[in-house]
């Protein structure tokens, strides 16, 4: 049985193409590992998506009204946040025949976390797209979240 050469005793064209089989494949784990991280930052259980970012409360906020806008959701436009303590607003459909809710609080444990918990309406699968889409865009808008506490 022969043996296998060192990789760097083969020839420079196979040598490279080992290489790059190998960084993709080296590169395939890591975003598999990045991904589940990314999935475990939004939790959903009993009809409510939470996910935590590391932005201050008002940015938060700010991002998450901007974020229900771009959905098309209506809410009370004069809805008075507290920033100290969070508050939890109802938000309704364009037509107004469907209501959720979005709760921004500071995280229990970290602070410089903010946590986010959205209820949307209708089915179970309708309520766990409607939260994950209001997070995920808030995600995209704060450049990532943090982890799950």
């Amino acid at each position: 049985m022969e043996s296998v050469p060192a990789i760097g005793y083969l020839p420079g064209m196979v040598r490279l193409a080992l290489l790059s089989v190998a960084s993709i494949v080296l590169g395939g784990c890591l975003l598999t590992a990045v991904g589940v991280g990314v999935w475990a930052d939004t939790t959903y259980k009993s009809g409510v998506g939470t996910q935590d970012f590391e932005a201050p409360m008002k940015e938060t906020w700010e991002v998450c009204l901007a974020q229900l806008d771009a959905m098309g959701a209506v809410y009370d436009k004069d809805f008075k946040f507290d920033f100290e303590d969070g508050s939890k607003m109802t938000v309704h459909t364009p037509d107004g025949k469907h209501s959720g809710w979005v709760e921004v609080k500071p995280h229990p444990e970290q602070s410089k976390y903010t946590r986010v918990r959205a209820r949307g309406y209708g089915s179970n699968r309708d309520k766990k797209k409607q939260a994950y889409a209001l997070l995920d865009g808030m995600d995209a808008r704060l450049g990532g979240a943090g982890d799950m506490g």
